[in-house]
């Protein structure tokens, strides 16, 4: 029985290792997003102030057209990163449930093994108290010569 719910902990425990690598590959996959969208919304500011600055020393209509369409188009890439940005945080979400699962698991059969292993030395211990008394029985009944 020890035997084979030790291979069932090393199973649980190789399932919680595998979750908490995918938990960790998704949170570095979020922060990388997070990076290049701020990255963009700096860009995306910083030609905002250069568009402003060049207005306010005259900016022709056909310059102000493609500057407003290049704005336009940086910010339907930001929309689109943000929807990847709300995907990326709920597959950390669902990463950490999943660790979370196998975690719980993983304690559980530990907790199991450790109470087995309890019960075993409890035994040999009786076990041994009942040899010892044993043999102080034989002798205490056996006559000194």
């Amino acid at each position: 029985m020890s035997k084979s719910l030790e291979l069932v902990f090393d199973q649980r425990k190789d399932t919680e290792d595998k979750a908490l690598a995918q938990l960790a590959q998704a949170r570095e996959a979020l922060a990388a997003l997070q990076g290049k969208i701020n990255t963009l919304q700096r860009y995306r500011n910083d030609y905002l102030r250069e568009m402003q600055q060049k207005a306010g020393s005259g900016l022709n209509a056909v310059n102000m057209v493609h500057y407003q369409n290049f704005v336009a188009r940086l910010d339907s890439g930001l929309d689109d990163l943000q929807g990847q940005l709300v995907q990326h945080q709920q597959a950390v979400a669902s990463r950490e449930n999943d660790w979370r699962i196998a975690r719980q698991e993983t304690k559980a059969i530990a907790l199991l093994l450790e109470r087995k292993q309890q019960e075993a030395n409890l035994q040999a211990q009786r076990r041994e108290q009942r040899e010892l008394d044993d043999l102080v029985n034989r002798k205490v009944g056996t006559p000194i010569a």
